[in-house]
């Protein structure tokens, strides 16, 4: 896959991922909560989780969109731990469920529906970024981790994670969708 195709395909699931936000947000506030059980996450919950991610992420990819680098490869090339967790983060059906850590688990925590515009915000943002985001970055350039300091990840591959996760839970709020809908 070339960088141009890598950027493609990601800005495509999020221009998906703002098409399908537009139709959540003429949900009543009882469907944004609504839950099959006390397990599962409701919508609402699936954004203050993603938000969390983005939190950490966006400032990063921002800040990858000003640099840019001397050498660059037409095509992308996963690092190893980048191209683990984003072939497990890609959306497959009848796919295994995956455990948040406690601190990006929304269960248990009151969530107002003032997270959807937040959400938007990132979600545009991101889309933006990924238009602005020189090609050479994706292979050569790295970002931290949420979870340690130790591993850096190519930027291509953090962008990969961060939208492979947003394509995941979208799957899992269209689930949640009304069937009138």
């Amino acid at each position: 896959m070339t960088n141009q195709e890598l950027l493609d395909e990601l800005l495509l699931l999020t221009n998906q991922h703002i098409t399908q936000l537009q139709v959540i947000k003429e949900l009543t506030e009882e469907q944004l909560n609504y839950s099959p059980s006390s397990e599962q996450w409701n919508m609402l919950q699936c954004m203050e989780h993603l938000n969390h991610y983005f939190n950490f992420y966006l400032p990063q990819f921002i800040t990858a969109t000003k640099l840019n680098s001397n050498t660059s490869t037409p095509l992308f090339k996963s690092g190893f731990i980048g191209g683990y967790f984003a072939s497990m983060l890609l959306y497959k059906e009848n796919q295994k469920q995956i455990s948040s850590p406690k601190t990006t688990n929304p269960i248990g925590k009151e969530i107002t529906i003032d997270v959807m515009s937040t959400f938007e915000n990132n979600l545009i943002e991101l889309k933006e970024t990924l238009a602005r985001i020189p090609l050479s970055v994706l292979n050569n350039k790295t970002i931290t981790t949420m979870f340690s300091n130790w591993y850096k990840l190519k930027v291509g591959d953090g962008l990969r994670i961060v939208i492979y996760h947003n394509d995941r839970h979208f799957h899992q709020m269209n689930k949640l969708m009304p069937s009138q809908l």
